[in-house]
């Protein structure tokens, strides 16, 4: 299906209202990504960066705007693929590749929400923040980070079991 012609559905038309949520907050997050690095380039031009911890801001924002897409773009089923020989698969070869590549998704993604969950602990017990002039906690990026991933592992889990149906029920 063309992705551009009038009758295809969009990324937001199959994602669930959590996903479109966190689809929101992540364009959101690009603009205000944009706007920083503006005002900062430009206080920075004329004068000195009037923004504190720019820098610290950006790199928050941007665990934000690159995670929390996964979610929707995974119910769109629209990741990066190479369909070489892929294409010379029947619908049944197909089905069975997408549980494969589901199955691997939700193992990678548990194994880095585990990694992330220490992470995140370890910050919200020590109460841990970064240097510099607004200190911002340390947790806030790793829940951030735990937060796109929960949704995107519930997504992959989801695909899965719709994937593992009879292909008569499909």
């Amino acid at each position: 299906m063309d992705p551009l012609s009038p009758d295809s559905e969009s990324t937001q038309d199959k994602a669930s209202l959590p996903e479109r949520v966190f689809l929101t907050l992540a364009m959101t997050g690009i603009c205000a990504l944009c706007l920083t690095v503006t005002v900062t380039v430009l206080s920075r031009t004329f004068y000195k960066s009037i923004i504190p911890d720019d820098v610290l801001i950006v790199r928050e924002l941007m665990v934000a705007t690159i995670l929390f897409p996964l979610a929707a773009v995974s119910a769109n089923r629209a990741h990066i693929a190479v369909t070489i020989f892929t294409d010379w698969v029947g619908p049944k070869g197909k089905n069975l590749l997408s549980i494969f590549a589901h199955i691997v998704g939700v193992t990678f993604v548990t194994f880095m929400l585990v990694a992330g969950f220490r992470l995140f602990s370890g910050a919200w017990e020590s109460g841990e923040y970064y240097d510099g002039d607004i200190y911002i906690p340390m947790w806030i990026g790793y829940a951030t980070f735990l937060a796109a991933l929960i949704l995107f592992l519930v997504r992959l889990i989801v695909n899965l079991i719709y994937d593992l149906r009879p292909s008569d029920q499909i």
